[in-house]
């Protein structure tokens, strides 16, 4: 994603995107699943990406059998994102606070239990 970016635009352009949750517009970011309209650009949705990964998981299935059943949703290129990160040297501290993680406990996996 980052090179289709880099090579069409010379850089990951930045948008605004609207946060449902926090019911306003995010500062200006350079998110990766952008998408233009004309000269208008946006962020896809989380919805419209898992249909999009449904869509590609079931045309992969009918070239390879093997895969049938394959599924993927956001969440999980999220956590192969920060794994990647983590294991080719980015301190996980780090790695927590690029994910919004509070505890670093959540970035590696481990379930924090409450006394």
């Amino acid at each position: 994603m980052i090179r289709r970016h880099k090579e069409s635009l010379g850089t990951i352009p930045l948008i605004r995107r609207w946060d449902p949750q926090e019911r306003e517009h995010s500062e200006p970011l350079p998110f990766l699943f952008q998408h233009s309209r004309g000269p208008l650009r946006g962020v896809f949705s989380t919805s419209r990406i898992a249909k999009l990964l449904r869509t590609a998981c079931t045309a992969a299935a009918e070239d390879r059998p093997e895969f049938e059943g394959l599924a993927f949703t956001p969440h999980d290129f999220r956590r192969i994102f920060a794994t990647d990160l983590v294991n080719n040297g980015l301190p996980i501290h780090i790695g927590a606070a690029l994910l919004g993680h509070a505890n670093v406990q959540t970035t590696e996996g481990l379930r924090c239990r409450v006394r």
